[in-house]
């Protein structure tokens, strides 16, 4: 959750309100599957896969993300030092990616903050 409430804060400190968050969240590649304007919330869209983790994913992509019949054991995933990550689009998709904190421009998860 550290890189969708990063993504928020930056808008917030840019003096944007729950709309412009939940713009910002979208452009940097997150599903916002409800905004709560009562109580000031933004809910994303997530799932569990089969080893029980939490991934943020658009709906769409449960089924492919963390479709139950998968035999593949997604604990593997993760960043290593001086070692690419998985394949990336956007910082969404290394968020549910133990160790790792953005998609690099060489289009891989990292370890390496900016």
């Amino acid at each position: 959750a550290t890189a969708p409430l990063a993504v928020m804060q930056a808008s917030r400190d840019a003096g944007g309100d729950l709309s412009a968050m939940s713009t910002a969240l979208t452009a940097a590649g997150y599903e916002v599957f409800s905004t709560d304007t009562s109580n000031s919330q933004l809910e994303l869209s997530a799932c569990a896969t089969s080893s029980g983790k939490w991934v943020l994913s658009p709906v769409a992509d449960f089924g492919s993300v963390c479709g139950g019949s998968d035999s593949t054991d997604d604990s593997s995933a993760s960043c290593v030092a001086d070692t690419h990550g998985p394949a990336c689009t956007s910082d969404a998709d290394c968020t549910s990616v133990t160790d790792c904190v953005r998609c690099a421009g060489s289009g891989y998860c990292t370890d390496v903050p900016l």
